[in-house]
């Protein structure tokens, strides 16, 4: 052995460099890796020549060596195949063969780049990525196959119309990525990050994801799908744990994929401005987006953007937890939402509390609910007017599409009474039945009261002609025992 390893600090010789750290075991798993080399900075790059290197014994190996186009090195248990192998980074290629199983140093630096359909397996037990490593990426179809715990501390850096799947191992048990590093994620122009598979991705508490592109065409996109889990991470002694995802791009949760927001979590979408937030969320194929658990919160607010849920894709909230539209901590916060679409068999299930604000200037989106449905027994709520919160009626039945405004939206939904033009009638969290008249007032009714009508007050109406209006033109009906009644739109009963 001893003779090896002084056979391998002869041949991996650059001017004025000497493998000084030749004797020096540093994998100690005597795993077979593929298209790895190990060093003080990790290093492979790999032509397009099939090359291929083959570790069997434990080796250390200095960042500056160098072997080029070399002929077959055989040396008692270390092949290194024809290619052009440098140390000091370490790139994949998938013009390669490409599959590469990584084993990283506690005290060793990473920085390995991934270009065009490489793969790599993550599989020695928990990894970290450390603070120290970079993970560069380019190209597309490039994977990382995780099969245990993966704690990304280091940074990751898509370039420009780069794409990274993190494939959960379906044969593994609780596979996972924990992604607590103090550098957050930026997405370049037309990047895909993507999670996938049987598993759950992490991330610590202040971590941001930030989608930088000019919007349109561009947009990045972060994936979660075939069953992956989006949740955060919530430190003891910490109040709620948030973590945002801001800038142009696209969240798409496809095919059983989730986002859950469980107790003490909070996920912000948007929320850096119009100008600089244009989020489109799509859910599609049985994905979920999910306030999961007591004290969870969703908050999509101050950002321009799209809703999309179809094929089964959902939006839930559990009892004691909380969803907001244009709305932070139950106060308006207005962006710009061009269109909300729950079709196709998309579900909203509402068992704690959905918050709609308004647009910025009360301006109206796009709404479908054609074929989906909307049920549970919890509220929707308008922001800014937190007594305007009832249950839904289960399958929606009043309009197809149209465009309309946050109020008409919430109105639309938990209203019990067609006959009504412009005020509501709702069932609150406690069951009791609630007049709203117009847009303001909101007033108990008498036990199974029953409306009849409400005929319009004209708005244009003063002095006498406003009063008679208002009497003639009220919202009419009778308490549980026969009796009339009648209220004003001023809120008065009469």
């Amino acid at each position: 052995m001893k003779l090896i390893r002084i056979l391998l600090c002869y041949l991996l010789i650059m001017p004025s460099v000497v493998y000084s750290a030749c004797s020096q075991k540093f994998l100690g798993l005597g795993a077979q890796i593929t298209g790895f080399v190990i060093g003080n900075e990790l290093s492979l790059i790999v032509g397009n020549s099939n090359a291929i290197v083959s570790l069997e014994d434990d080796v250390l190996f200095n960042s500056q060596a160098i072997v080029t186009n070399t002929e077959t090195i055989v040396a008692a248990g270390i092949t290194v195949y024809s290619g052009r192998v440098f140390f000091g980074n370490m790139t994949l290629d998938g013009s390669m063969d490409r599959l590469a199983t990584i084993h990283s140093s506690p005290s060793q630096t990473l920085h390995l780049t991934m270009t065009n359909e490489a793969d790599i397996r993550f599989d020695a037990g928990s990894t970290e990525l450390k603070p120290t490593d970079t993970l560069r990426v380019f190209g597309i179809n490039n994977t990382i196959l995780v099969s245990e715990t993966l704690t990304v501390s280091g940074t990751i850096v898509l370039q420009p119309f780069g794409e990274l799947t993190f494939i959960f191992d379906d044969f593994a048990d609780d596979p996972k990525i924990i992604f607590n590093t103090d550098f957050n994620l930026t997405l370049s122009p037309n990047t895909r990050l993507v999670f996938q598979g049987n598993g759950t991705v992490e991330f610590k508490d202040g971590f941001s994801i930030f989608m930088d592109s000019s919007g349109g065409q561009d947009k990045p996109e972060l994936i979660i799908k075939d069953s992956a889990s989006f949740t955060i991470s919530a430190p003891a002694g910490v109040t709620s744990s948030t973590t945002t995802v801001s800038g142009k791009g696209v969240l798409f949760i496809d095919s059983g994929g989730e986002v859950r927001i469980d107790s003490r979590r909070h996920l912000i979408l948007g929320g850096q401005g119009t100008n600089v937030d244009d989020l489109d969320i799509i859910v599609d194929r049985a994905g979920v987006l999910k306030a999961n658990e007591i004290a969870g919160q969703i908050s999509m607010h101050n950002t321009v953007g799209t809703l999309d849920f179809e094929q089964g894709g959902r939006l839930e909230v559990v009892e004691g937890a909380v969803i907001e539209i244009n709305a932070l901590d139950r106060a308006t916060s207005s962006g710009n939402i061009s269109s909300w679409k729950i079709d196709t068999d998309g579900q909203m299930i509402i068992n704690g509390e959905l918050i709609i604000g308004e647009n910025a200037d009360e301006a109206t989106f796009d709404w479908d609910s054609r074929r989906s449905s909307i049920s549970g027994t919890g509220v929707v709520t308008l922001a800014e007017q937190l007594e305007f919160a009832g249950q839904p009626l289960g399958v929606f039945r009043y309009f197809d599409s149209t465009s309309i405004t946050a109020e008409l939206l919430v109105r639309q939904i938990v209203n019990t009474v067609n006959v009504l033009s412009d005020s509501t009638v709702f069932t609150n969290f406690s069951g009791a039945n609630i007049l709203r008249i117009k847009s303001t007032d909101v007033l108990g009714l008498p036990a199974s009261s029953i409306i009849l009508k409400q005929l319009r007050d004209p708005e244009s109406s003063t002095g006498t002609d406003r009063i008679i209006n208002e009497i003639s033109t009220a919202v009419l009906g009778i308490t549980g025992r026969g009796d009339p009644f009648r209220y004003l739109s001023s809120g008065a009963r009469i």
